[in-house]
């Protein structure tokens, strides 16, 4: 009688892990699975940031190169004007 106690409490207590076990199992999958679309979600962003930046960047190489472009011509005219200038006809005085 004792043993078929032990017996049934036995059962009983597997029964129970079973569930236990079956429930840590479905909570893993759910986690998992949450972590998975969380890493994707990141993915997406680093993705957009990346885009970004690279688009950023190009926007400040452009206007560097419009800034050395436009420094490059006016240095120029800062050289040529002085020849223009001694190179320029008198003209009569205005009255």
């Amino acid at each position: 009688m004792e043993k078929k106690m032990e017996l049934l409490m036995a059962q009983a207590y597997l029964k129970f892990a079973s569930k236990e076990v079956q429930k840590l199992k479905e909570r893993i999958a759910e986690m998992q699975d949450e972590m998975q679309r969380k890493e994707t979600s990141f993915q997406k962003q680093m993705a957009i940031y990346k885009k970004k930046a690279q688009e950023n960047w190009l926007r400040a190489h452009t206007g560097e190169r419009a800034e050395a472009k436009q420094i490059s011509e006016t240095n120029f005219l800062n050289r040529r004007w002085p020849i223009m200038q001694s190179q320029r006809m008198p003209q009569e005085p205005r009255l």
